[in-house]
């Protein structure tokens, strides 16, 4: 583990023994009303999601997928806290196969959170804007992967599937259709590619929702938010207000 893993680690150790939640969107999940969950999280990064769920549901069973080898070894050390959660060493997609991703270096430091695949996000203007306003000749390092079919997996229901995978959150719901449609989880996605998600998760029945951290419930999507709460009809018991 090299000096910046290391670092990672550190962070997350600190988050585990802190029992806290990273993101106070993700309290949402806590309406679910079921104790025991079986969570996906595609897109696992450093673990920080992994801790967060453990803290909201501590006999849930959670299944990360991370494509990123550069997180790896941080989310084996993660995963030997807790007898429950499964490290995937891939990503998902619409397709099996190798891909490339692409990792932005600003001022000599690698960005490991805005990894993406295809280059995809980093090709969206507002990203390329935000890292030029942090260093107007940042590079981009190339690295390789790969990523499998969620509906080929064989893993149990899921609950929850939480997505964030920087620009391509499209190709894993695709890639999980079945699995969502048979289902119907939660599903939570960080906002990239909201109206294709969206109009894809609508054709099976769901409707998008926002977290209101004060009244602390689900509301109508409306304005800017990191995550969008996807909740699928007739599974509003308790997810929504009567």
């Amino acid at each position: 583990m090299d000096a910046a893993q290391d670092y990672q680690m550190r962070r997350i150790l600190e988050l585990i023994d802190a029992g806290v939640v990273h993101d106070q969107e993700l309290e949402a999940a806590r309406l679910l009303e079921v104790k025991s969950p079986v969570i996906f999280d595609v897109g696992a990064n450093r673990g920080q999601s992994i801790a967060s769920f453990k803290v909201m549901f501590p006999e849930s069973t959670v299944h990360s997928f991370e494509l990123n080898p550069l997180f790896h070894p941080v989310l084996d050390e993660v995963s030997r806290k807790y007898s429950d959660v499964y490290i995937h060493k891939y990503g998902l997609s619409d397709a099996q196969g190798d891909v490339e991703f692409f990792i932005p270096m600003v001022n000599g430091v690698l960005f490991y959170e805005e990894a993406s695949i295809d280059n995809v996000a980093l090709e969206r203007p507002w990203v390329r804007e935000r890292l030029t306003s942090l260093d107007p000749n940042f590079q981009v390092s190339k690295y390789s992967g790969s990523v499998e079919v969620g509906d080929h997996l064989g893993l149990p229901s899921p609950d929850i599937v939480k997505i964030d995978v920087e620009g391509v959150e499209l190709r894993v719901v695709q890639g999980l259709i079945k699995t969502i449609s048979d289902h119907k989880p939660l599903v939570i996605v960080e906002n990239s590619d909201w109206d294709a998600v969206t109009h894809l998760l609508g054709t099976l029945g769901y409707k998008p929702y926002r977290y209101d951290e004060v009244e602390k419930k689900l509301v109508d999507f409306h304005g800017y938010t990191t995550n969008t709460f996807y909740v699928a009809s007739g599974r509003e018991r308790g997810m929504l207000p009567v």
